[in-house]
């Protein structure tokens, strides 16, 4: 029974060695190989509205002393981003179209 448990284990030890996940076609993303795309106009971004952080840290710590609730990592912000009124857009030399929109908060 040992023997066979060594054997699956060792198995599967070796059988990892040559699989891979994710295929890989080689090139760089867009954004570093253009110049074009790697700017930070103000035209790009979208400004999310202030929130109170004091309540959030509040919330926080009310949470860490019953272990009740988690900590949270992120705010709910409502948007509408739309492609022509937000962001810009590039049309590459090759002919790609892109468009960029940043978040700001």
């Amino acid at each position: 029974m040992n023997i066979r448990i060594v054997l699956i284990l060792l198995f599967c030890l070796f059988s990892g060695a040559w699989v891979s996940a994710q295929v890989s076609h080689g090139g760089t993303p867009w954004f570093l190989e253009n110049s074009l795309l790697r700017n930070s106009e103000e035209s790009l971004f979208v400004e999310m509205p202030a929130f109170d952080l004091d309540s959030v840290l509040h919330l926080d710590e009310i949470n860490r002393g019953n272990m009740r609730g988690s900590f949270q990592f992120a705010h709910k912000f409502y948007t509408c981003i739309e492609r022509g009124k937000n962001g810009k857009e590039w049309i590459l030399k090759d002919g790609t179209k892109v468009w960029q929109a940043g978040i700001r908060s």
